[in-house]
């Protein structure tokens, strides 16, 4: 293995700083140059996640997608108004929302605390609790497949542009064309979300609409096939989740011509045009699951932020290379998008 490139995507950099740095002077001091590239991302400035401080057009998308009359249809059914009352009842009307009630259930049952019981005759039960979960799932599935899986496309374009560059590279490599950075192995950190938009943007309507667990892992594997030759170079694929193999349409099996996932990931580029809103009247709003006092640009101006950056960026390296010495004295990582086909040289084999 000759290269790997390993991409983080951090929370709010309130709260990064240091370990950013820290593991900046961690990598470099531990792993010989080039072995290891590494990109460190902000939470709020990065595309590896549905952002919509990069993409303000997510939002145009959003609103689209839940008003919608399918989705109204869904949201105002019996069962779900009956939902909406019950968790009305434990949580209190006004004090929960859709938006996070899927990250307070989960941390709260999974690091062993009791969920709330209310104070009326409606108690939580399993039946309630799972209820929740699949009206969220549900929730944030269709927003992802909505109008041709245009909000999963458009969250993961650069992300997936990186994805597919990295990909014909390689191939590009192996076919004796050199086009840029043979990475063997590129590891991408980052969040539920990410996963949830990466699979509808790949898979379209295939996809298994199902909240991601902790630790969830998404692999593509590259083969080279075994009728290749130099003159006609030939590949396959496989996208596997969480030790599943999925299929990726218009695959018939797992195992697939790399050509159809090129083709997929064919609309996506580094920068997305279609992120900017076009609507003049469009009410751009931050969606970040982070409502704290961290995120409020506006108690700092920017040459506020800039000093603070500088300062906890300098005390964060102070703080590195300490850390390394001391280790090393001790014991010696918008419309919908359409396909089109790529111009990639295994196109013309």
């Amino acid at each position: 293995m000759d290269h790997v490139f390993l991409s983080l995507s951090f929370l709010p950099p309130c709260v990064n700083y240091l370990s950013i740095n820290l593991s900046e002077s961690i990598y470099h001091y531990h792993l010989p140059s080039p072995s290891i590239y590494h990109q460190l991302g902000d939470y709020n400035l990065d595309q590896i996640y549905p952002n919509t401080n990069v993409c303000p057009y997510l939002n145009n998308i959003q609103d689209a997608a839940y008003a919608s009359p399918s989705w109204i249809e869904e949201n105002t059914s019996a069962e779900v108004i009956q939902l909406n009352n019950d968790l009305d009842s434990i949580l209190g009307a006004g004090q929960w929302s859709w938006d996070y009630i899927f990250d307070c259930m989960m941390t709260t049952v999974c690091t062993g605390r009791p969920m709330p019981d209310g104070n009326g005759a409606v108690k939580m039960s399993d039946a309630i609790f799972n209820a929740t979960i699949a009206q969220t799932d549900a929730k944030y599935g269709y927003l992802n497949l909505f109008n041709n899986s245009q909000y999963g496309k458009l969250a993961m374009g650069n992300t997936n542009w990186h994805i597919r560059t990295n990909i014909e590279n390689v191939v590009n490599n192996i076919s004796g064309i050199n086009t840029g950075s043979n990475y063997k192995l590129v590891l991408f950190a980052g969040h539920d979300t990410t996963i949830m938009s990466l699979l509808a943007a790949i898979q379209g309507d295939a996809w298994e609409v199902e909240w991601p667990g902790y630790a969830s892992l998404v692999t593509i594997e590259l083969y080279q096939s075994v009728s290749s030759t130099p003159e006609k170079p030939a590949f396959l694929f496989r996208m596997v989740y969480n030790s599943k193999p999925l299929l990726v349409p218009p695959c018939t099996t797992p195992l697939c011509d790399l050509n159809i996932l090129l083709d997929v990931l064919s609309y996506a580029k580094e920068t997305m045009p279609e992120c900017t809103a076009s609507s003049s009247d469009s009410t751009i709003t931050s969606t970040d699951d982070d409502s704290n006092d961290c995120n409020d640009s506006s108690a700092l101006g920017e040459v506020g932020w800039t000093i603070l950056v500088v300062v906890l960026s300098f005390a964060s390296a102070l703080i590195g290379g300490a850390f390394v010495f001391f280790y090393d004295r001790k014991y010696l990582g918008q419309s919908a998008l359409q396909y089109q086909q790529t111009d990639s040289p295994i196109h013309k084999a």
